[in-house]
């Protein structure tokens, strides 16, 4: 009966087969594979096969009894000790031999080499090199006992080189999982704010070091720009800090006026020139006015910023004038007027002056009896180099995504040969491993695809395509795809559409349905897992002629203190992220706020922790 010694343990299965296969396919009576180590320069025993030997296990006893020491798992080729070798490696071709000493010597004992051709009858041996991109990486030996015709020959080659396809196959994969694995891993320290992340570059310059070479300079550049926004916003919140000071001062001193005003005249005026001195050198422009609107108070930095010179006196029309855009939307002179008269507090709007961008901080003034109200006081910033530094990272991310979309394409097609056997068997092995690298894949393009719709949303860039359709057959249709997913997670999923039709809204039919299969899809992932969990979907028809989508869950719900922060990007729920550590983005109701906004309607939701959260969709139809 024919047999694979495993005279070398810690071979792999994968290893012991291929040997197996090798002999019977050349009909050698053994076959033996080595593979090169490169740290001693040595050829190492993978496996060995022997057939139509009875009792083989005796034959190795025997011999290791002839030769007290010998251990089969010790033996070696090394090129420099075995001329035969030496030959096979040097010149890259096969050699065949009569001689048993020509083939072991240097390397096996000759007792054990005498007795071995006895026994086993030995009449031609031959030496294969098996060659990877022109490299011997290792040696296949077939022992015949015939003599070898050029039939045996082709098959031996054909065998070595199904070998060496194998073998390179194997370090491709190996290869590829490490890099995928070690991109994934960056990519989710990038979403989660870890901005040390340096990939490792080879010197091959793969399609793997191209990608990894962009996320590295993508992070320096996020790095860089963060450096200068820190520093901008370090100067702001110092005069932030010297405008504040400023207020408290000059209330102070209205206290001290009030009381001693005779005695105190000249402190007074030492200290108001202080003051005046401080708002006249400070770089922002200051600007107040009374409750008619009248400027009592220009700074130089605020004539410079409206382009009047210094001699000349600052008007309101000249204000009107050169501000505009006031963000939001409002006149000017309205929106002095309303801090004036209502004394609500501090207030931040932005406004073009010129070609450069402002912020303004407007807030009222009290008189020193801090009761009634004499006017108010506007301090403008220019914001023009925080809003490019803005936009540049907006385009970084926007950028980068669009690099990383390419590469993760070819990732998933290369996956999808793989798995499908396009480029040779796997073993169920594999493809697990293949498997879950396929899914992170994705998980990867789903974030490089939100990352760039966040990218459109930021540069006002994201765009719908609206058209009339039937919200609750739409609603029903993503009820039908996703059932299995609640089926699978064990919790009830219920929709009962109305009854009568309801009107049409006019929406982009894929974007709104991506929101609703992430709330409906989140509300099943966080339900109860005692199997009793539940969600429900409602549409129905709003006074005001809108149509409001409910989607009601009895599951995980949200923290008190962490719901008034859910729609801004990169958020998730502290509970959800320890149930499920690498579940989502937290990008899914930032870009579901942008939709349902862009299209007319409003989504909020209300959550106790413990006991669910419910979600409100409403869409306006006409």
């Amino acid at each position: 009966m024919e047999k694979t010694i495993e005279l070398i343990p810690k071979t792999s299965e994968q290893m012991r087969k291929t040997v197996k296969n090798a002999r019977v396919i050349t009909g050698a009576i053994i076959v033996e594979i080595s593979l090169l180590d490169e740290g001693t320069n040595t050829f190492k025993p993978q496996g060995m096969s022997f057939a139509g030997i009875p009792k083989m296990e005796s034959v190795v006893k025997m011999i290791e009894k002839i030769q007290p020491g010998f251990v089969f798992e010790k033996i070696i080729y090394s090129p420099l000790a075995n001329p035969f070798a030496q030959k096979v490696v040097k010149e890259k071709k096969f050699n065949i031999t009569k001689d048993f000493l020509e083939l072991a010597g240097n390397i096996v004992p000759p007792r054990v080499i005498d007795f071995s051709q006895k026994i086993l009858k030995i009449k031609e041996m031959a030496l294969f090199p098996i060659i990877i991109q022109d490299k011997v990486i290792g040696l296949a030996t077939f022992i015949y006992g015939k003599e070898i015709g050029e039939r045996e020959i082709i098959v031996m080659e054909s065998v070595v080189n199904q070998i060496a396809l194998t073998l390179e196959h194997e370090r491709l994969y190996y290869h590829s999982k490490k890099r995928i694995e070690e991109i994934l891993k960056a990519i989710e320290r990038i979403a989660a704010g870890e901005l040390n992340v340096s990939l490792p570059i080879s010197e091959k310059a793969d399609e793997y070091d191209a990608l990894s070479t962009g996320i590295n300079i993508m992070v320096e550049e996020i790095n860089e720009k963060t450096k200068q926004l820190n520093s901008k916003i370090e100067e702001i919140e110092e005069a932030r800090k010297v405008l504040l000071s400023l207020s408290e001062d000059i209330q102070k001193e209205k206290e001290t006026v009030e009381i001693k005003v005779k005695e105190r005249t000249e402190e007074l005026s030492e200290e108001h020139g202080k003051l005046f001195s401080l708002v006249e050198s400070i770089k922002l422009g200051v600007i107040m006015v009374d409750l008619s609107l009248n400027i009592m108070l220009a700074n130089p930095a605020a004539k410079r910023i409206l382009g009047k010179p210094l001699s000349e006196v600052l008007t309101f029309e000249d204000l009107k004038e050169k501000i505009k855009n006031v963000k939001p939307s409002q006149a000017l002179s309205q929106a002095l007027s309303y801090y004036v008269q209502t004394g609500k507090p501090l207030n931040i709007q932005e406004a073009m002056i010129g070609d450069r961008c402002f912020r303004l901080f407007m807030s009222p003034v009290r008189d020193i009896t801090e009761k009634i109200f004499i006017g108010a006081v506007m301090v403008m910033e220019d914001i023009t180099e925080q809003k490019k530094l803005e936009k540049m990272r907006t385009e970084i991310v926007s950028v980068t995504s669009h690099q990383l979309r390419t590469p993760s394409s070819v990732i998933k097609g290369n996956l999808e040969m793989i798995l499908g056997g396009d480029v040779g068997k796997i073993t169920k092995e594999q493809k697990e491993i293949l498997n879950e690298t396929y899914l992170g894949n994705e998980r990867m393009i789903k974030l490089i695809n939100d990352l760039m719709d966040v990218a459109k949303i930021d540069e006002g860039r994201f765009e719908l395509t609206l058209e009339a359709i039937q919200l609750k057959d739409l609603i029903a249709e993503i009820i039908k795809e996703i059932l299995p997913l609640a089926k699978e997670k064990k919790v009830s999923l219920s929709y009962t559409p109305p009854s009568s039709p309801l009107p049409k809204v006019k929406i982009d039919r894929q974007r709104v349905k991506q929101v609703f299969q992430n709330l409906i899809d989140n509300a099943i992932k966080y339900s109860r897992i005692d199997s009793k969990g539940k969600v429900t979907v409602e549409v129905r028809k709003e006074e005001e002629k809108f149509l409001k989508v409910v989607v009601k869950d009895n599951g995980i719900g949200i923290p008190k203190d962490e719901q008034d922060k859910m729609f801004e990007r990169f958020v998730r729920g502290s509970n959800v992220t320890k149930l499920d550590p690498g579940g989502g983005t937290g990008l899914g109701l930032y870009i579901a706020k942008a939709i349902i906004e862009q299209s007319g309607g409003k989504i909020w939701f209300v959550s106790e922790e413990g006991k669910g959260t419910t979600f409100f969709v409403t869409l306006p139809y006409k």
